[in-house]
């Protein structure tokens, strides 16, 4: 097989989605309140991009109550990246894992986030130069579909995601993620404000601004109420950096031939 065909045959077998969790990742978990789980800190790997060092609020009221918080990478350096939040209280599911990873972080979340002060995160220039993603999870205590607003101040979408289930049930989901998360996760895109397609988190692209502004918006089917668990802004991969995986991937399975 000449290199080039394997390059493409590789791309459109999912190494694309290798690059995109190899890349660098700013991940934030809500720790939650009150409600009747444990909600705490993610002290593992955990999310639809699964990488470890995530930031966590820690339990309490009011967001951060004034000056914005510093955030550490996946590879748990300084990002360059702060955080700023406001909101009435924070909530919890009914679960009760304790293992710092995945279900631990689908448990703690901002509660009544629409109609709120929105969450503002500065960017890194090295994520900016080469473009971000941005994943917004949720599972909460009742069933609806809940909606989010992500503007970068370049770009501006709304973006919806059902939870079809009660208290706790939207983690984990089966089947696969059309967007190539980890299992457990399925991604959403929909744009129908009353969509009872289920998934766990919401998936903004194209995003390249200094500044990104969330802000939860009502659904329109169940309980329309927004209530975001956790967020993820993963680095897109530079086109070289990408080749490079592409290339070493290509190598291992002319290796492998002979």
């Amino acid at each position: 097989m000449k290199l080039n065909k394997l390059i493409i045959a590789l791309a459109s077998c999912g190494s694309l989605v290798v690059g995109v969790n190899a890349a660098s990742t700013i991940s934030l978990n809500f720790d939650g309140q009150d409600g009747v789980g444990t909600p705490g800190a993610v002290t593992g790997v955990a999310g639809a991009v699964p990488v470890g060092n995530w930031n966590n609020t820690g339990t309490g009221n009011g967001g951060n109550v004034g000056a914005a918080v510093a955030l550490v990478d996946s590879s748990g350096a300084a990002s360059g990246a702060t955080v700023s939040w406001n909101v009435a209280n924070h909530w919890s599911t009914n679960g009760g894992d304790s293992s710092g990873g995945d279900a631990q972080m689908m448990q703690g979340y901002l509660d009544n986030f629409h109609d709120r002060d929105a969450i503002e995160v500065t960017i890194p220039g090295s994520f900016q130069a080469s473009g971000y993603e941005l994943r917004i999870y949720h599972n909460t205590d009742s069933a609806g579909t809940m909606g989010f607003t992500v503007s970068d101040g370049l770009i501006t979408n709304t973006h919806y995601s059902h939870q079809a289930g009660g208290n706790g049930t939207n983690f984990p989901l089966a089947g696969a993620d059309p967007f190539g998360g980890a299992a457990g996760y399925i991604g959403s895109q929909d744009t129908n404000a009353g969509t009872t397609t289920p998934s766990n988190y919401t998936l903004f692209t194209g995003l390249s601004g200094d500044t990104l502004t969330i802000a939860g918006v009502r659904g329109a089917a169940g309980d329309t109420r927004s209530r975001p668990n956790a967020f993820q802004i993963t680095q897109v991969p530079e086109p070289t950096s990408m080749l490079l995986v592409l290339l070493g991937a290509a190598g291992v399975f002319v290796r492998r031939r002979r």
